[in-house]
Parts: C-alpha cells; structure tokens; sequence
C-alpha cells in the first residue's frame, strides 16, 4: 500500500511523533492492548507497514514532565524509549531484531528522549534524572554496545536537539534556564567534539530570543530564531 494523507485522516488512533530516515517513515499510535493502552511504534518501508515496539512496552518519554522524542532513527537502526520501564531499546532494521540497551543498573535513574543516532549505533540524546528529591538534566553519550552513559555536558538546567555534523566533529544543541520556556529564551550552543567530549563550546542568546530545529548541512549550520519578531 502506499502511505497518504487519505489513509491517515482514516486512521481512528492518533498518529504523533512522525519521523523519517532515507528509507523509511516511523510514527506512534495508541493501541488498546487487553485494559491497556500503549503507545506502538510503526514504520513504512517499501509498501508495508510494520510494528516495531514490543508489544509488552509502551513508547513514550516522560522528560521535562511532557515527554517528547520518544524515538529516532537512521537507515540502520531505531532506538526508541519505553515508559514502562524508562530504559531504550534498538530495532535492527536488516536483522528485525530487538534489542534492550539500557539496564536500570546502569542508568542510575535517568531516563532519556531526544535523541541523535551516531555512525558507530551509538546515540546521543537528552538525559533527566530524579533523586533525592532533585532534577537533573544533561547530555550523554549512550554506547550501543554495552548501554554505559557518559555525561557530556550537564551545566545548564534543560537540553534539547543534540546533533552532530557529517564527520562528528562538531556538536550543536539547545538548552535554556530555569525561568524561561524554551520558546521565550534559550541558548544555541556549537562546540568541537571529539572522543565523546566538548571542546571550545560558543554560544548564541540573547534577551527573550529562542533558537530551534538545529540541524548541520556538511560544515554549516542552520536553524530557526526568533530574533525578528518571527521564527525564520
């Protein structure tokens, strides 16, 4: 079949989160499963529409209270968060196979969202934890192999759109502080990167301006500002 916005008018379930590589389109729908509902996660690749989560997991991300960017994806792989028990999992799309990649033991209550596939399988992605009655937010590094999480940055109170450039040696992101909403004000932030570290980070900000949507096309940088009254 072929995916059009005819069939998604039709679909009675809530599509959210779309999101696509070169080859494929992913999106979230609620599906009532026994007395449940879970968030399932499907894709279209050639034709067919498949599910990917577990059926036993629901996807969805409750960072910044919200949630948001539950899931993400390259030509390879699909990392993906599951609320039930806030740890991330990896679809192999050539193999189809799932894979759990955080252990609670080693994620020290964090949970993630927001996330950016590395060329290795690795992710980078936006990372909130409770303890002792605090919040903590930060960037990490989560490696594929054996799911340890580095901190890469954690010196601002909120993070958004980690993003690598072609060959991984530049970062960007977006952060802000307590006080503002992220579309009031926030930072942009670029720095060189190398060995899962920042070096020589800059920032763009001003008073009551926001960025968004940073993406990288080969060296340069583009994004949204709304330092003209308009986000353009």
């Amino acid at each position: 079949m072929a995916l059009s916005i005819s069939w998604i008018i039709q679909q009675t379930e809530c599509l959210t989160e779309l999101r696509n590589s070169d080859k494929r389109v992913c999106w979230i729908q609620k599906k009532q499963i026994g007395q449940q509902y879970h968030n399932q996660l499907y894709c279209y690749f050639l034709g067919e529409i498949t599910i990917i989560s577990d059926q036993t997991h629901s996807v969805k991300s409750h960072i910044h209270t919200y949630g948001g960017g539950s899931f993400w994806l390259n030509n390879e792989y699909l990392w993906y968060s599951n609320e039930l028990d806030g740890q991330l999992y990896c679809y192999d799309f050539s193999y189809q196979q799932l894979k759990q990649i955080t252990m609670p033991e080693q994620t020290d209550h964090w949970v993630f969202a927001n996330g950016y596939m590395t060329q290795s399988g690795d992710s980078i992605c936006v990372a909130e934890r409770h303890q002792s009655g605090t919040v903590k937010y930060a960037l990490v590094w989560i490696h594929s192999a054996n799911g340890l999480v580095e901190v890469i940055d954690d010196q601002d109170d909120f993070y958004a759109y980690p993003r690598l450039n072609q060959d991984e040696t530049a970062i960007c992101w977006i952060s802000w502080q307590k006080g503002h909403m992220p579309w009031q004000e926030n930072k942009l932030n670029v720095a060189n990167f190398n060995q899962q570290q920042i070096h020589s980070k800059e920032q763009l900000s001003g008073s009551n301006r926001s960025y968004s949507q940073p993406i990288w096309h080969q060296d340069s940088l583009i994004y949204l500002h709304d330092g003209t009254g308009f986000s353009n």
